[in-house]
């Protein structure tokens, strides 16, 4: 799972996490812009709640020097993220955000052959289906590709 982006207030954040040599691993940064920065300092544990909704929970510090214990939840709802994802945190000190997207993305890494990524371990060298298929063929798509598969794209000149 990985995304980034913006919520109300323009607090921003970016967020990773998954299953690496069946432990859960990630990062965490966020920022409200009105005094509290939260870096993550250690994912402690990776849930996955739904086929759509992960929750991940670490150790952090506020401001580089008060240490709090967070949990994040995150929905990818669609490929577009804007006011569709959407990013919740909560700290041990009470402090807490949380909304949809206003800019942004979140997107759930789901595992080669998994349809539903009911089971999916998320591990950080799984090989994502985009085209829904689940056939394991490694379908991330370049400009190139894009171009072959929407010939029309660049007619309006955008630079590729």
């Amino acid at each position: 799972m990985s995304g980034g982006g913006w919520i109300k207030d323009k607090s921003t954040f970016s967020i990773s996490g998954g299953i690496k040599n069946n432990k859960p691993w990630g990062d965490l940064s966020f920022n409200d812009h009105r005094g509290t920065k939260v870096e993550g300092t250690k994912v402690t544990a990776y849930t996955v709640i739904n086929s759509v909704t992960r929750k991940i929970e670490g150790t952090a510090m506020v401001n580089g020097r008060i240490p709090v214990t967070y949990t994040v939840v995150v929905v990818d709802n669609s490929g577009y993220g804007h006011n569709r994802d959407s990013f919740s945190l909560a700290l041990s000190n009470g402090y807490s955000a949380s909304g949809t997207l206003k800019g942004g993305n979140i997107q759930i890494h789901r595992e080669c052959g998994k349809p539903h990524d009911n089971d999916d371990k998320e591990h950080y060298y799984d090989r994502d289906e985009h085209d829904g298929h689940n056939n394991c063929d490694n379908d991330r798509l370049g400009v190139s590709d894009l171009f072959r598969q929407f010939p029309d794209y660049n007619k309006d000149n955008h630079g590729y």
